[in-house]
């Protein structure tokens, strides 16, 4: 099967590169979008949103859609997120949701609504303060669900950012990212600044840490932290910056065995995205987009990228002009 593959360069001479992904794992350049230090980007149907690390003085968040050739292209005017460094964002109840990392704040789109979280948790510098680091809806499809790195907790709000519950993460993991179970009833959260996985229990808002996992080999003591989390088919994935590599699960019930790492052909994944056939990795540090085979880990294709990221990746069947 083949693919459109889209990563994301977060400089001033930036944007989204768009390419496509053979059968052979083989990286071919489309085109540019070209966007100023572009953080994260989502699919809504037919639309797409990017973050903006900078475009203000705060962040920025951009509308984009498909031109007649397929790219993408700019759609009105880009939004204040009236926060600094965002960096992830989700659509729910046709509303944008954005969290800014250095304000610890998230932001609602058209509303314009701001909440402020505040507390602190027990890193000396990362932790002073709040850093929202993640949002996105339950699969209930009731609430949304934003991870603190600076607080070490999951905040569950309602559409309209009220908040219903906080749960309380393993202190000192930096909980960044989730993703949940096919059925729901399990999360798995990742810690940056420990370089963990952690598996939840989650009903109706609520979270409970139930087993928590190493992400790097034992006595490892080379600086490294954990980003990115994805599950497919059972297997749970989770980057390594530092180390440099993707950490494979295999899911047993509510507990985890460990198959293994793949070095990622890069340095620092920030990001990385799963097919059936391939892993695609954003590269931060190594400025490079890289494709694993998913079953063997062998790095098949590498592109040059300044400071690569985010990743998106489409089938092609399921694109639409």
């Amino acid at each position: 099967m083949t693919y459109e593959v889209m990563l994301l360069s977060c400089t001033e001479a930036g944007g989204i590169f768009r390419y496509e992904l053979d059968d052979n794992g083989q990286l071919h350049f489309l085109d540019q979008c070209s966007l100023d230090k572009p953080m994260y980007l989502i699919q809504d149907q037919n639309d797409f949103y990017v973050l903006l690390k900078s475009i203000f003085p705060e962040s920025g968040l951009q509308k984009l859609v498909r031109n007649e050739s397929g790219g993408l292209q700019t759609e009105g005017e880009i939004i204040c997120t009236k926060g600094r460094e965002v960096c992830h964002h989700c659509v729910f109840e046709k509303n944008v949701y954005c969290v800014n990392y250095t304000s610890g704040s998230v932001f609602s789109y058209p509303e314009g609504k701001l909440v402020i979280h505040e507390g602190s948790s027990v890193h000396p510098t990362r932790q002073t303060s709040a850093h929202t680091h993640y949002i996105n809806s339950t699969p209930d499809e009731k609430y949304l669900a934003v991870v603190d790195l600076g607080m070490d907790e999951i905040i569950t709000y309602d559409k309209n950012l009220n908040q219903v519950c906080s749960s309380k993460m393993p202190v000192g993991s930096g909980c960044r990212h989730l993703v949940f179970s096919k059925d729901g009833s399990l999360a798995y959260c990742v810690g940056e600044l420990d370089s963990t996985v952690t598996v939840l229990s989650y009903s109706d808002g609520h979270f409970t840490p139930l087993h928590s996992y190493s992400l790097l080999p034992e006595g490892y003591t080379e600086k490294s932290t954990a980003a990115a989390i994805r599950l497919y088919e059972e297997i749970l994935y989770v980057s390594n910056r530092g180390h440099d590599s993707i950490a494979r699960f295999r899911i047993k019930g509510s507990e985890l065995e460990f198959l293994g790492w793949f070095d990622c052909g890069g340095q620092e994944p920030r990001d990385f995205e799963v097919t059936k056939e391939w892993i695609v990795c954003a590269n931060q540090s190594g400025n490079c987009g890289t494709v694993l085979n998913r079953e063997t880990g062998d790095v098949v294709c590498r592109v040059e990228l300044k400071q690569a990221l985010g990743v998106v990746i489409i089938p092609k069947e399921e694109m639409k002009c």
